[in-house]
């Protein structure tokens, strides 16, 4: 347990910073669960915030850079409303380097990408000058995030984050055209300039899906508050609390 905070309806939420793969991570949160239910009268004393309302099943959330196929089936199966899974994402674009957290999906399943026959058919359309822009449209957008779902048409290829339409791009009267929902019309690409431009838009979008998404169905979406670092659990605290599991 790395964190402790409370989220906006009361929760308590612990966040364990984690390798993405193996025992570590599962082991951590079945830990955490056992430490509040046997800590959880004590809980809002030690912290001194009363507004936390430990009636509440607490909020787990697992931070790593990338986690593993068997490990999330395995989460998964846990089947804890409270557990939260969340990805570090380092998003290059044309402006630098930004970080995010990003919430896995509750089904915990990743989502494959557009297979390569459906890159093919949409490259196959294009001119010799136009494939080398095409290629690099479909590898800096597959490159954001790896539950992104792609789709192919004849001359298109799509791209949505959940349920959330994230942009497209076609060939149209001979110049391929990207769009990115819900209000920038089409562009023409027919540079790598203009490449970047247009996955800057992405990213904004892929931004703003992700600060519109609930990670929470039942309750206010959780974030961490401030919290006086004297409330936190000390070193020794902490140390007996991992030898408690």
């Amino acid at each position: 347990m790395d964190w402790v905070g409370i989220d906006a309806s009361g929760r308590a939420v612990f966040a364990i910073a984690c390798e993405g793969e193996g025992d570590a991570p599962i082991l951590a949160a079945l830990d955490t669960m056992v430490f509040f239910e046997r800590n959880r009268s004590a809980l809002g004393q030690h912290l001194r915030a009363p507004r936390l309302r430990t009636a509440l099943s607490p909020i787990i959330a697992l931070v790593g850079e990338s986690f593993s196929e068997s490990l999330l089936a395995r989460l998964g199966g846990l089947n804890a409303s409270g557990l939260r899974v969340l990805e570090l994402r380092r998003l290059a674009s044309s402006r630098g380097e930004r970080e995010y957290l990003v919430p896995l999906t509750p089904s915990f399943v990743r989502h494959p990408p557009i297979s390569p026959r459906g890159q093919d058919s949409f490259l196959d359309v294009l001119s010799a000058d136009q494939r080398p822009i095409g290629e690099l449209l479909i590898k800096r957008i597959g490159r954001i995030d790896d539950q992104l779902v792609g789709s192919a048409g004849e001359c298109s290829l799509s791209w949505r984050l959940g349920e959330e339409s994230l942009c497209s791009v076609a060939l149209i009267e001979g110049a391929i055209e990207g769009h990115v929902p819900p209000g920038v019309g089409p562009r023409t690409i027919t540079t790598t300039a203009d490449v970047e431009r247009f996955v800057d838009g992405v990213l904004q979008r892929y931004v703003s899906i992700l600060g519109s998404t609930p990670t929470d169905p039942v309750g206010d979406p959780a974030m961490f508050v401030p919290v006086d670092t004297g409330m936190l659990l000390s070193p020794e605290e902490l140390a007996a609390f991992r030898q408690s599991g």
